[in-house]
C-alpha cells in the first residue's frame, strides 16, 4: 500500500519545530497507510491530515474489531473517526 506522501505527491520539508506531534506526523506520512498504527490514524485524523486515504482504513479495523494496543487509550481511533465524519458532514 502506498503512504500519504506518494497518494498526495507533496512531500514535506523538514520542520522548523520539532515537537513530538509534528515529528510523529511527519514519519506517519512516509509509512504505508497499512502500516499506521491505530495511535498513528487516530492522530493523522485528528490533525485533518491525509483525512481521504486514511479515513477508509481506521474504518476497515474498526469494522473488523482490531487492536493493536498502541492508542493512548482505549476507543482513540474510533472517536477520531466519528470526530472527522461528524465534521466531514457539516462541509
Amino acid at each position: 500500500m502506498k503512504t500519504l506522501e506518494e497518494l498526495e505527491q507533496d512531500v514535506w520539508p523538514p520542520p522548523e519545530v520539532t515537537t513530538g506531534l509534528i515529528l510523529r506526523c511527519h514519519a506517519a506520512r512516509k509509512k504505508p497507510i497499512d502500516e499506521l498504527t491505530f495511535l498513528e490514524l487516530a492522530t493523522l485524523l485528528n490533525q485533518k491530515i491525509g483525512i481521504h486515504h486514511i479515513l477508509p482504513e481506521a474504518r476497515r479495523r474498526i469494522a473488523e474489531n482490531e487492536s493493536d494496543d498502541t492508542e493512548y487509550y482505549d476507543g482513540q481511533l474510533v472517536e477520531a473517526v466519528a470526530k472527522t465524519e461528524r465534521e466531514e458532514t457539516q462541509r
